[in-house]
């Protein structure tokens, strides 16, 4: 792990420049494109019924469904006191 890169396929599946690159969680998977300044898109499997996820970025800005949304549930100034937990 190399933040925002998973060095192991994850259920975080970021397409930029015509490469798929694995990201840790949602947070990270917003951070490869932005790393890369490139736009990407990004594929997660994070529903419990097993339904993908998918959004992009194009142009810096994030193309989503109004329906989707990411939940932060700790602030950032203590993820990393457990990244487990996190």
């Amino acid at each position: 792990m190399a933040n925002p890169l998973s060095a192991v396929p994850t259920p975080y599946m970021v397409r930029v420049n015509g490469r798929t690159l694995y990201a840790n969680c949602a947070w990270d998977a917003l951070g490869i494109p932005a790393m890369l300044a490139a736009d990407a898109l990004v594929e997660a499997q994070t529903d419990p019924r097993g339904e993908p996820v998918s959004y992009s970025i194009e142009g810096g800005e994030l193309r989503a469904d109004d329906r989707l949304i990411v939940h932060f549930p700790l602030p950032f100034r203590v993820w990393y006191d457990d990244l487990v937990h996190t």
